[in-house]
């Protein structure tokens, strides 16, 4: 084991990591309670809480979260834990984004380091799995050591030695059984194709470590490119934000692989899709605009600079209804400025608009909800509102705070969405308007 104790402690030194919290995620595997051990060995500058994700995928998933909270009892850790409920069905995409939208949520309410058990063999899969998923130099690199508050301070390590050092301590850990299961792209590779292909190419650990040092050189060229272009970034809480005005019009791969490069350099990795999006969101330019990346996080258009920032893990609360009555008034919901007036109304009513006309009458707005069905205008029946939003490109982001205007429980008119069939005025009517105010 080569006193893996002493090494891991000259390694995390060698990271010069502000001393603090520490978010220490524990799986209930081997590889995080050793993880776990060597922090609480060597690591005293640092506070640590233990974390646990229970993802509800397992029938054993509650056994193994008492006993991640017996672990660290044991140590007299603090220990914090979330029941997601994913359901037998989940994906391994799912699980992890979800796992880490609450981790990076936790360890961003404690103002902490998150650290992950990531070892060097996890690295070796990673990269070869990037190579039969295409990925780009971004994906090539690998994972990295520190992303912003993300920290995985066992990479130079083994899964062999790792967990030789944990039993020595007398410490066992449970061996989910997903990741035996070749059904997973990850156990297939650990499993199956690596051991089968380390039979026929000699050192195929460190070719492919030495593929993932290329790539991240490449990515070095490019974070100096983005000082070339002279682009403004400043940081946004864990998130950043820059000025993308000089992009607009640039090559898509420049736009995308610029956006890659300013995410890096604030710790963040995003794949092709996710820059994908947020060029097409450039060129659109249209302020307001928002678009879901991946683990949580989304991007925001205003006014040429996008704002890169962690979504909220829990939904918001639905904010309270507002009850329009009478001739005139205005008033404000959720961050809307919404004014009503009586008038003519125009000839021809609009089916996507953010100004309608309608029946001189009592209406309630409140937030959309999933399920709530509309019957458009110029249409044939009903229809959900989420289809109408899919239609308009309303961000998924936004669309849980979104107005609904209704009449005993009809729908009537979702603002810049979809209007109804419903309360058209005949003679005098209401003129609504909404308008969206900017942060």
């Amino acid at each position: 084991m080569g006193d893996l104790p002493g090494r891991f402690a000259k390694h995390l030194a060698g990271l010069n990591l502000e001393p603090g919290p520490v978010v220490v995620a524990v799986s209930g595997g081997p590889d995080s309670l050793a993880l776990l051990h060597l922090m609480r060995e060597v690591a005293s500058s640092f506070e640590l809480i233990v974390a646990h994700v229970d993802h509800g995928i397992h029938p054993e998933s509650a056994k193994v979260a008492a006993e991640v909270g017996r672990a660290a009892a044991h140590l007299n850790l603090s220990f914090e834990m979330v029941s997601l409920a994913l359901g037998p069905d989940a994906s391994e995409t799912r699980a992890r984004e979800a796992r880490y939208r609450w981790l990076r949520d936790l360890a961003r309410k404690r103002k902490a380091w998150l650290f992950t058990a990531h070892h060097r063999d996890d690295q070796v899969e990673t990269v070869l799995m990037r190579v039969l998923k295409g990925s780009g130099p971004a994906g090539l690199a690998g994972i990295a050591t520190v992303s912003g508050r993300l920290v995985r301070p066992l990479l130079p390590f083994g899964r062999d030695e790792i967990r030789a050092w944990l039993s020595s301590l007398g410490v066992s850990g449970w061996d989910d059984p997903a990741n035996q299961d070749p059904k997973h792209l990850r156990s297939w590779l650990r499993n199956q194709l690596i051991p089968a292909a380390r039979e026929h190419v000699a050192a195929l650990d460190q070719r492919l470590l030495g593929l993932a040092g290329q790539a991240a050189t490449d990515r070095l060229a490019w974070d100096a490119v983005v000082e070339l272009l002279g682009i403004e970034v400043e940081r946004e809480g864990e998130g950043f934000r820059f000025d993308a005005r000089s992009l607009r019009g640039k090559p898509d791969a420049l736009i995308s692989t610029v956006f890659q490069a300013v995410a890096r350099r604030h710790g963040l990795v995003f794949g092709a899709r996710s820059a994908g999006r947020v060029t097409r969101m450039i060129e659109l330019h249209h302020s307001g605009r928002s678009v879901d990346l991946t683990d949580g996080w989304e991007a925001r258009f205003d006014f040429g600079r996008v704002s890169v920032r962690m979504a909220p893990f829990t939904e918001p609360a639905e904010p309270s209804a507002l009850t329009i009555r009478g001739e005139s008034g205005a008033d404000e919901w959720d961050g809307w400025q919404v004014t009503w007036s009586p008038g003519v109304p125009a000839e021809r009513q609009e089916r996507v608009t953010s100004v309608a006309w309608l029946e001189p009458s009592t209406y309630t707005i409140r937030a959309w909800r999933p399920g709530d069905r509309i019957r458009p205008l110029g249409g044939v029946g009903s229809r959900l509102v989420v289809r109408c939003m899919q239609d308009v490109r309303l961000a998924r982001a936004e669309r849980s705070g979104w107005p609904v205007v209704e009449r005993d429980r009809e729908l009537i008119w979702v603002p810049q969405v979809c209007r109804s069939t419903e309360a058209i005025p005949r003679g005098s009517g209401l003129r609504l308007v909404f308008e969206k105010r900017h942060s």
